[in-house]
């Protein structure tokens, strides 16, 4: 994944349903703590709200579309 691909977000959250689409921003790694999973937390867009929304994923939330 890199910025600028779109991806369909798997995980439902306040205000947000599953499979919302959305364009990715920028990275930051994410060392996992006690879990020992490491991997990338990414900032979002999100596509087709009235308002301008952002968030923040696990890179094993996101589906790569494109």
């Amino acid at each position: 994944m890199q910025p600028g691909n779109l991806v369909r977000i798997r995980r439902p959250s306040i205000g947000l349903p599953k499979d919302t689409l959305a364009l990715l921003l920028e990275s930051q790694p994410f060392g996992g703590g006690v879990h020992g999973n490491a991997g990338n937390i990414w900032r979002v867009s999100i596509i087709g709200s009235a308002r301008r929304l952002t968030g923040r994923y696990l890179e094993g939330d996101l589906e790569l579309i494109s």
